[in-house]
């Protein structure tokens, strides 16, 4: 079975994702509020195959103290529990690669390992909220920014780039005329 570790700042639809995922409401999901407060771990069988998706709490909510607390507590859980995919979420109808979002970076590259992206994987939430005609141009330019900025990271020139690019909507189902399930994606081989 396959182990997905959901990361990424806090509003970016990680438990939404996980919803998403299996069809049904597994993970707690709050729009106003963030409910996840430590990796937690979900596993289900899909068409495609059993699924294990790890949740875990939202970056660059409050302080950096409960970043620091945060990670900790997902670096903790990965030690004892290995996974075979990182997933970084990221909402792709957000206008600009903001300082927070290149804190997250650093921070989990920092606390969790430059390794962490060895079979990193990059996701694309909120896509449905970007003009279609737009959706092209806005994805490969924030994947530029990422793996640019991921490359300069504590020196991490060694990062080729995400194994896999996915942009989803977690909520609106149908949104692109050419988009898969979630499941199918993640289930296929890398």
């Amino acid at each position: 079975m396959k182990r997905f570790l959901l990361v990424g700042k806090t509003g970016v639809g990680k438990s939404s994702f996980v919803n998403a995922s299996f069809g049904v409401e597994l993970a707690r999901c709050n729009r106003y509020e963030a409910c996840t407060k430590l990796a937690e771990t979900y596993s289900h069988g899909t068409e495609y195959g059993p699924l294990c998706l790890i949740d875990t709490p939202g970056l660059a909510d409050d302080c950096r103290e409960t970043d620091f607390k945060y990670l900790k507590i997902i670096r903790e859980f990965i030690a004892e529990n290995p996974i075979d995919t990182a997933l970084f979420l990221s909402r792709l109808d957000d206008t600009r690669f903001r300082a927070e979002d290149k804190e997250t970076l650093r921070l989990i590259t920092e606390q969790l390992g430059s390794s962490i992206w060895r079979n990193a994987w990059l996701v694309f939430t909120f896509c449905a909220e970007v003009e279609m005609s737009k959706l092209n141009e806005a994805a490969n330019a924030r994947i530029c920014e990422i793996e640019d900025y991921l490359r300069r990271v504590r020196g991490n020139a060694s990062f080729t780039g995400f194994n896999k690019y996915i942009l989803i909507d977690n909520v609106k189902v149908g949104w692109h005329p050419n988009a898969s399930v979630i499941t199918e994606a993640l289930c296929e081989e890398s």
